[in-house]
């Protein structure tokens, strides 16, 4: 079940660029009752360009406070292949630097 709840996320925010995150699959959603606040983590493959993850953070967090779904995302990625290329690394230094 938690392997469809990430491609329903996408079309309840009407998210464009599926085929960027198409291999992202749901590994744990929890759901604060009293802060009405939504904890995702999200499994890709590998480790995927900043401008997609960057794009599909700010998709998730807006869209899912303006679909009144949740009043906060707060969302943990991680990757089945360790490996990082160099190009994407930099790319992340850059971003967080």
């Amino acid at each position: 079940m938690l392997d469809q709840i990430f491609e329903r996320i996408l079309d309840m925010i009407k998210y464009s660029k599926k085929n960027d995150v198409k291999d992202g699959k749901i590994i744990n959603a929890e759901l604060d009752p009293v802060k009405f606040e939504m904890h995702l983590d999200i499994s890709f493959p590998s480790v995927l360009p900043v401008k997609v993850i960057a794009e599909l953070n700010k998709a998730l967090k807006e869209g899912m406070v303006k679909e009144k779904i949740v009043n906060n995302v707060i969302i943990t990625y991680s990757y089945d292949k360790e490996e990082i290329d160099p190009i994407v690394l930099k790319e992340y230094y850059r971003y967080t630097v």
